[in-house]
Protein backbone atom coordinates (compact mmCIF):
# COMPACT_ATOMS: atom_id res chain seq x y z
CA UNK A 1 0.00 0.00 0.00
CA UNK A 2 1.52 3.34 -0.97
CA UNK A 3 2.52 5.25 2.20
CA UNK A 4 0.14 8.08 1.48
CA UNK A 5 -2.92 6.08 1.60
CA UNK A 6 -1.46 4.18 4.32
CA UNK A 7 -1.26 7.22 6.53
CA UNK A 8 -4.29 8.27 6.04
CA UNK A 9 -5.93 5.15 6.97
CA UNK A 10 -3.87 5.43 10.53
CA UNK A 11 -5.16 8.75 11.01
CA UNK A 12 -8.68 7.99 10.22
CA UNK A 13 -8.54 4.92 12.74
CA UNK A 14 -7.04 7.26 15.51
CA UNK A 15 -9.70 9.55 15.08
CA UNK A 16 -12.49 7.07 15.37
CA UNK A 17 -10.65 5.72 18.21
CA UNK A 18 -10.56 9.17 19.48
CA UNK A 19 -14.02 9.43 19.04
CA UNK A 20 -15.29 6.35 20.58
CA UNK A 21 -13.47 7.58 24.07
CA UNK A 22 -15.38 11.03 23.62
CA UNK A 23 -18.80 8.81 23.48
CA UNK A 24 -18.11 6.97 25.97
CA UNK A 25 -17.20 9.87 28.47
CA UNK A 26 -20.49 11.41 27.35
CA UNK A 27 -22.24 8.46 27.94
CA UNK A 28 -20.80 8.25 31.42
CA UNK A 29 -21.96 11.85 32.17
CA UNK A 30 -24.79 11.80 31.11
CA UNK A 31 -25.78 8.85 33.36
CA UNK A 32 -23.76 10.25 36.44
CA UNK A 33 -26.45 13.13 35.96
CA UNK A 34 -29.76 10.99 35.73
CA UNK A 35 -29.58 10.20 39.10
CA UNK A 36 -33.32 9.48 40.39
CA UNK A 37 -35.12 12.90 41.08
CA UNK A 38 -35.66 11.75 44.89
CA UNK A 39 -31.59 10.78 45.77
CA UNK A 40 -31.28 12.19 49.03
CA UNK A 41 -27.60 12.81 48.05
CA UNK A 42 -29.00 15.25 45.52
CA UNK A 43 -31.64 17.09 47.86
CA UNK A 44 -31.28 20.45 45.10
CA UNK A 45 -33.10 18.01 42.47
CA UNK A 46 -36.47 17.75 44.83
CA UNK A 47 -36.60 20.58 46.04
CA UNK A 48 -39.07 22.24 43.76
CA UNK A 49 -41.41 18.70 44.36
CA UNK A 50 -40.70 19.29 48.87
CA UNK A 51 -41.89 22.62 48.09
CA UNK A 52 -45.20 22.21 46.18
CA UNK A 53 -45.61 19.27 49.14
CA UNK A 54 -44.70 21.54 52.29
CA UNK A 55 -47.93 23.54 52.24
CA UNK A 56 -50.92 20.77 52.52
CA UNK A 57 -48.51 18.27 55.04
CA UNK A 58 -47.42 21.19 57.08
CA UNK A 59 -51.32 21.46 57.19
CA UNK A 60 -51.81 17.97 57.89
CA UNK A 61 -49.60 18.01 60.51
CA UNK A 62 -50.67 20.51 62.44
CA UNK A 63 -54.21 18.89 62.53
CA UNK A 64 -52.79 15.78 64.01
CA UNK A 65 -50.94 18.06 66.70
CA UNK A 66 -54.27 19.20 67.71
CA UNK A 67 -55.50 15.53 67.74
CA UNK A 68 -52.56 15.11 70.18
CA UNK A 69 -54.24 17.64 72.47
CA UNK A 70 -57.94 16.65 72.11
CA UNK A 71 -56.46 12.70 72.63
CA UNK A 72 -55.04 13.85 75.94
CA UNK A 73 -58.04 15.10 77.13
CA UNK A 74 -60.09 12.03 76.61
CA UNK A 75 -57.06 9.98 78.34
CA UNK A 76 -57.39 12.15 81.07
CA UNK A 77 -61.46 11.46 80.87
CA UNK A 78 -60.55 8.10 80.56
CA UNK A 79 -58.30 7.55 83.57
CA UNK A 80 -60.76 9.61 85.81
CA UNK A 81 -63.84 7.54 84.92
CA UNK A 82 -61.90 4.55 86.37
CA UNK A 83 -60.78 6.70 89.32
CA UNK A 84 -64.14 7.67 90.00
CA UNK A 85 -65.60 4.09 89.62
CA UNK A 86 -62.41 2.75 92.00
CA UNK A 87 -63.38 5.78 94.54
CA UNK A 88 -67.09 5.34 94.44
CA UNK A 89 -66.99 1.47 95.11
CA UNK A 90 -64.31 1.74 98.02
CA UNK A 91 -67.20 4.29 99.46
CA UNK A 92 -69.85 2.13 99.52
CA UNK A 93 -71.22 1.83 102.95
CA UNK A 94 -71.84 -1.83 104.09
CA UNK A 95 -75.72 -2.14 105.53
CA UNK A 96 -75.55 -2.43 109.28
CA UNK A 97 -77.43 -5.59 109.24
CA UNK A 98 -78.18 -5.13 112.75
CA UNK A 99 -81.63 -4.72 115.21
CA UNK A 100 -80.25 -2.10 116.68
CA UNK A 101 -78.27 0.05 114.69
CA UNK A 102 -76.61 2.80 115.07
CA UNK A 103 -78.22 5.06 112.02
CA UNK A 104 -78.59 4.37 108.54
CA UNK A 105 -76.16 5.37 105.81
CA UNK A 106 -76.50 9.23 104.79
CA UNK A 107 -77.99 9.22 101.61
CA UNK A 108 -74.87 10.21 99.23
CA UNK A 109 -75.70 13.91 97.27
CA UNK A 110 -74.44 12.08 94.26
CA UNK A 111 -74.47 8.87 92.36
CA UNK A 112 -72.00 6.84 90.48
CA UNK A 113 -73.75 6.81 87.58
CA UNK A 114 -74.40 10.32 87.58
CA UNK A 115 -70.61 11.18 87.90
CA UNK A 116 -69.34 8.17 85.39
CA UNK A 117 -72.21 10.16 83.20
CA UNK A 118 -71.04 13.14 83.08
CA UNK A 119 -66.91 12.19 82.20
CA UNK A 120 -68.78 9.74 79.35
CA UNK A 121 -70.41 12.82 77.59
CA UNK A 122 -67.48 14.65 77.64
CA UNK A 123 -65.30 12.36 76.53
CA UNK A 124 -68.40 11.52 73.83
CA UNK A 125 -67.78 15.34 72.55
CA UNK A 126 -64.31 14.69 72.06
CA UNK A 127 -64.61 11.57 70.49
CA UNK A 128 -66.70 13.11 67.89
CA UNK A 129 -64.32 15.99 67.53
CA UNK A 130 -61.72 13.68 66.82
CA UNK A 131 -63.25 11.62 64.37
CA UNK A 132 -64.40 14.33 62.14
CA UNK A 133 -60.64 15.70 62.66
CA UNK A 134 -59.29 12.65 61.44
CA UNK A 135 -61.84 12.39 58.27
CA UNK A 136 -60.93 15.60 57.18
CA UNK A 137 -57.20 15.20 57.27
CA UNK A 138 -57.75 11.90 55.74
CA UNK A 139 -59.18 13.78 53.05
CA UNK A 140 -56.38 16.74 53.05
CA UNK A 141 -53.66 13.74 53.25
CA UNK A 142 -55.31 12.74 49.88
CA UNK A 143 -55.30 15.35 48.07
CA UNK A 144 -51.34 16.09 48.94
CA UNK A 145 -49.29 16.04 45.17
CA UNK A 146 -46.89 13.28 46.25
CA UNK A 147 -47.27 10.10 48.68
CA UNK A 148 -44.25 8.72 50.26
CA UNK A 149 -43.62 6.18 46.84
CA UNK A 150 -42.74 9.01 44.88
CA UNK A 151 -39.25 9.56 43.64
CA UNK A 152 -40.03 13.61 42.85
CA UNK A 153 -39.44 14.02 47.14
CA UNK A 154 -36.92 14.08 48.72
CA UNK A 155 -36.04 11.76 51.93
CA UNK A 156 -37.23 14.08 54.66
CA UNK A 157 -40.56 14.42 52.71
CA UNK A 158 -40.98 10.79 52.27
CA UNK A 159 -40.80 10.54 56.35
CA UNK A 160 -42.95 12.74 57.07
CA UNK A 161 -45.43 11.10 54.93
CA UNK A 162 -44.97 7.99 55.90
CA UNK A 163 -45.30 9.56 59.95
CA UNK A 164 -48.24 11.06 58.91
CA UNK A 165 -49.86 8.14 57.13
CA UNK A 166 -49.50 5.63 60.41
CA UNK A 167 -50.73 8.08 62.57
CA UNK A 168 -53.81 8.36 60.53
CA UNK A 169 -54.00 5.00 60.26
CA UNK A 170 -54.15 4.55 64.19
CA UNK A 171 -56.52 7.14 64.60
CA UNK A 172 -59.19 4.84 63.61
CA UNK A 173 -59.57 2.38 66.73
CA UNK A 174 -60.34 5.66 68.83
CA UNK A 175 -64.38 5.24 68.15
CA UNK A 176 -64.09 1.81 69.36
CA UNK A 177 -62.24 1.94 72.67
CA UNK A 178 -64.09 4.62 73.80
CA UNK A 179 -67.61 2.87 73.49
CA UNK A 180 -65.94 0.12 75.28
CA UNK A 181 -65.10 2.55 77.84
CA UNK A 182 -68.21 3.65 77.81
CA UNK A 183 -70.44 0.86 77.71
CA UNK A 184 -67.82 -1.24 80.85
CA UNK A 185 -68.04 1.82 82.56
CA UNK A 186 -71.65 2.21 82.57
CA UNK A 187 -72.45 -1.06 83.83
CA UNK A 188 -69.75 -0.70 86.89
CA UNK A 189 -71.50 2.60 87.69
CA UNK A 190 -74.86 1.18 87.70
CA UNK A 191 -73.55 -2.20 90.09
CA UNK A 192 -72.43 0.36 92.27
CA UNK A 193 -75.40 2.91 92.62
CA UNK A 194 -77.66 -0.58 92.80
CA UNK A 195 -75.91 -1.48 96.03
CA UNK A 196 -75.06 1.39 97.33
CA UNK A 197 -79.10 1.78 97.62
CA UNK A 198 -79.55 -1.25 98.82
CA UNK A 199 -77.02 -0.32 101.63
CA UNK A 200 -79.33 3.06 102.37
CA UNK A 201 -82.74 0.94 102.22
CA UNK A 202 -81.58 -2.30 104.12
CA UNK A 203 -80.31 0.40 106.93
CA UNK A 204 -83.58 2.23 106.74
CA UNK A 205 -85.38 -0.73 107.37
CA UNK A 206 -83.00 -1.66 110.23
CA UNK A 207 -83.89 1.57 111.92
CA UNK A 208 -87.81 1.34 111.33
CA UNK A 209 -88.13 -2.43 112.86
CA UNK A 210 -85.70 -0.86 115.24
CA UNK A 211 -87.53 0.49 118.85
CA UNK A 212 -84.93 3.05 118.96
CA UNK A 213 -84.18 6.02 116.55
CA UNK A 214 -80.81 7.20 115.24
CA UNK A 215 -80.02 8.83 118.09
CA UNK A 216 -81.01 6.22 120.38
CA UNK A 217 -84.08 7.48 121.66
CA UNK A 218 -86.90 5.46 122.39
CA UNK A 219 -89.49 5.35 119.65
CA UNK A 220 -92.18 2.99 118.49
CA UNK A 221 -91.35 0.09 115.83
CA UNK A 222 -92.69 -0.19 112.64
CA UNK A 223 -92.46 -3.75 111.65
CA UNK A 224 -95.07 -2.73 108.60
CA UNK A 225 -92.55 -0.28 106.75
CA UNK A 226 -89.54 -2.05 107.50
CA UNK A 227 -90.87 -5.07 105.27
CA UNK A 228 -91.81 -2.84 103.07
CA UNK A 229 -88.57 -1.45 102.68
CA UNK A 230 -86.39 -4.68 102.43
CA UNK A 231 -88.71 -5.73 100.19
CA UNK A 232 -87.33 -3.04 98.39
CA UNK A 233 -83.86 -3.66 99.08
CA UNK A 234 -84.44 -7.51 97.96
CA UNK A 235 -85.72 -5.58 94.18
CA UNK A 236 -82.44 -3.43 93.99
CA UNK A 237 -80.56 -7.15 94.08
CA UNK A 238 -82.21 -8.58 91.87
CA UNK A 239 -81.49 -6.11 89.46
CA UNK A 240 -77.54 -6.41 90.45
CA UNK A 241 -78.22 -10.09 89.96
CA UNK A 242 -79.50 -9.59 86.69
CA UNK A 243 -77.17 -7.33 85.53
CA UNK A 244 -74.04 -10.24 87.17
CA UNK A 245 -75.92 -12.89 84.93
CA UNK A 246 -75.27 -10.68 81.73
CA UNK A 247 -71.40 -10.13 82.73
CA UNK A 248 -71.19 -13.97 83.40
CA UNK A 249 -69.54 -14.25 79.84
CA UNK A 250 -66.98 -11.73 80.00
CA UNK A 251 -66.48 -10.90 83.98
CA UNK A 252 -65.05 -13.35 86.16
CA UNK A 253 -68.32 -12.49 88.02
CA UNK A 254 -67.47 -14.88 91.44
CA UNK A 255 -66.47 -11.67 93.82
CA UNK A 256 -69.86 -9.97 92.77
CA UNK A 257 -72.11 -13.50 93.11
CA UNK A 258 -70.46 -13.59 96.30
CA UNK A 259 -71.25 -10.34 97.68
CA UNK A 260 -75.26 -10.51 96.09
CA UNK A 261 -75.56 -14.03 98.40
CA UNK A 262 -74.73 -12.28 101.72
CA UNK A 263 -76.42 -9.51 100.94
CA UNK A 264 -79.86 -11.52 99.66
CA UNK A 265 -79.14 -14.01 102.82
CA UNK A 266 -79.40 -11.10 105.39
CA UNK A 267 -82.11 -9.46 103.41
CA UNK A 268 -84.93 -12.32 104.01
CA UNK A 269 -83.63 -13.59 107.23
CA UNK A 270 -84.27 -9.91 108.55
CA UNK A 271 -87.48 -10.33 106.24
CA UNK A 272 -88.54 -13.19 108.40
CA UNK A 273 -87.38 -11.78 111.69
CA UNK A 274 -89.26 -8.80 111.10
CA UNK A 275 -92.66 -10.40 109.94
CA UNK A 276 -92.52 -12.86 113.47
CA UNK A 277 -91.64 -10.12 115.91
CA UNK A 278 -94.97 -8.75 114.52
CA UNK A 279 -97.24 -11.52 114.22
CA UNK A 280 -96.00 -14.30 116.63
CA UNK A 281 -95.70 -14.79 120.51
CA UNK A 282 -93.45 -18.29 120.55
CA UNK A 283 -89.79 -17.15 121.82
CA UNK A 284 -88.04 -20.04 120.63
CA UNK A 285 -89.34 -19.22 117.07
CA UNK A 286 -88.43 -15.72 117.96
CA UNK A 287 -85.04 -16.86 118.86
CA UNK A 288 -84.59 -19.03 115.77
CA UNK A 289 -85.28 -16.68 113.53
CA UNK A 290 -83.24 -14.28 115.22
CA UNK A 291 -79.81 -16.53 115.71
CA UNK A 292 -80.37 -16.69 111.64
CA UNK A 293 -80.32 -13.38 111.09
CA UNK A 294 -77.68 -12.79 113.10
CA UNK A 295 -75.29 -15.62 111.61
CA UNK A 296 -76.39 -13.97 108.04
CA UNK A 297 -75.55 -10.39 109.50
CA UNK A 298 -72.10 -11.45 110.58
CA UNK A 299 -71.55 -13.21 107.27
CA UNK A 300 -72.04 -9.90 105.82
CA UNK A 301 -68.68 -8.15 104.30
CA UNK A 302 -67.30 -5.96 106.87
CA UNK A 303 -65.70 -3.48 104.08
CA UNK A 304 -65.78 -2.49 100.78
CA UNK A 305 -63.30 -3.91 99.57
CA UNK A 306 -65.17 -6.78 97.36
CA UNK A 307 -67.32 -4.19 95.36
CA UNK A 308 -63.87 -2.84 94.43
CA UNK A 309 -62.90 -6.04 93.52
CA UNK A 310 -66.06 -6.39 91.23
CA UNK A 311 -65.17 -3.31 89.35
CA UNK A 312 -61.33 -4.25 89.49
CA UNK A 313 -62.70 -7.57 87.80
CA UNK A 314 -65.05 -5.55 85.21
CA UNK A 315 -62.01 -3.41 84.23
CA UNK A 316 -60.14 -6.11 83.90
CA UNK A 317 -62.53 -7.45 81.08
CA UNK A 318 -61.89 -4.46 78.56
CA UNK A 319 -62.17 -1.10 80.45
CA UNK A 320 -58.79 -0.43 81.33
CA UNK A 321 -57.31 -2.35 77.66
CA UNK A 322 -59.55 0.38 76.03
CA UNK A 323 -57.89 3.19 78.09
CA UNK A 324 -54.75 2.06 77.71
CA UNK A 325 -55.10 1.67 74.18
CA UNK A 326 -56.22 5.27 74.21
CA UNK A 327 -52.78 5.85 75.83
CA UNK A 328 -50.96 3.85 72.66
CA UNK A 329 -52.88 5.41 70.25
CA UNK A 330 -52.10 9.09 71.49
CA UNK A 331 -48.17 8.33 72.03
CA UNK A 332 -47.86 7.32 68.33
CA UNK A 333 -48.68 10.87 67.19
CA UNK A 334 -45.42 11.96 69.06
CA UNK A 335 -43.77 10.17 66.00
CA UNK A 336 -45.02 12.87 63.78
CA UNK A 337 -43.39 15.58 65.57
CA UNK A 338 -40.02 13.42 65.91
CA UNK A 339 -39.79 13.11 61.85
CA UNK A 340 -36.56 15.28 60.80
Amino acid sequence: MPRGRLGRALRALIWLIIAFAISLGVAGIVTGAALPPGDATRPELTVRADQRLEPGLSAVEAGLRQQAAELDQLLTTGKSVLTTLTAAASGSPAPSGSPAPSGSPAPSSSTASADVAALLDAGDSLVLSVTQRSQALQAAYAQLPYDASSDRIGGRSKGRLLAVRAALGGLGPVADDWQVTSAKATVAARLIDLLQEHDRRAGAAVLQASDRDAAGQPKQPDPAGATTTIKAALALLAQATTIRDQLQSTVDTGALSDWLDRLGTWDRAFQTYVHLTANSRDRRVLDAAYAVEEAARKALPKTTSGLVLVVADIGDSGLNAAVADLKHIRDSLDVVARVD
